[in-house]
């Protein structure tokens, strides 16, 4: 008798295990159609997307509350000289007060952002500055 039961509560303990466990319903995440709205509503919005220089390009995303990681592509942005095998360097950091300041891993590059201009002190001391720009496709 002892068997059939021991069966019973293994296959049921086991079919306990592989349900998957009820999460809290994670909040959802924010999304605009209209970029004036989204620059009302969070300000990550108007440091977010892409800046150029001579030879230089450089892709930052914001990560949500103030956050923020920056690609350096070395070339400029892509289809626009920067090319796979080129160099990109990544910086994280955030706000601190009007600014955003980011530095790579090392801490050797770092770039500041203040309104559409990126000033970004390479591994050498060279400063450069980047302008925010906007890109259209061709087609």
């Amino acid at each position: 008798m002892k068997t059939p039961f021991i069966r019973i509560l293994a296959a049921s303990i086991l079919l306990l295990a592989c349900l998957p466990a009820t999460a809290a319903p994670k909040a959802p995440l924010k999304s605009w159609t209209d970029p004036a709205a989204a620059l009302r509503e969070d300000a990550d919005f108007a440091i977010q997307g892409e800046y150029a220089a001579a030879a230089t390009g450089a892709q930052v995303v914001a990560l949500g509350d103030g956050r923020f990681d920056a690609y350096l592509l070395e070339g400029g942005l892509p289809g626009a000289g920067w090319a796979p095998g080129n160099a990109r360097t990544v910086l994280r950091g955030g706000r601190a007060g009007d600014e955003v300041v980011l530095k790579d891993d090392t801490g050797k590059t770092t770039a500041t952002i203040l309104k559409d201009r990126m000033v970004v002190v390479g591994t050498n001391g060279v400063k450069r500055e980047l302008v925010r720009t906007e890109r259209g496709s061709p087609t």
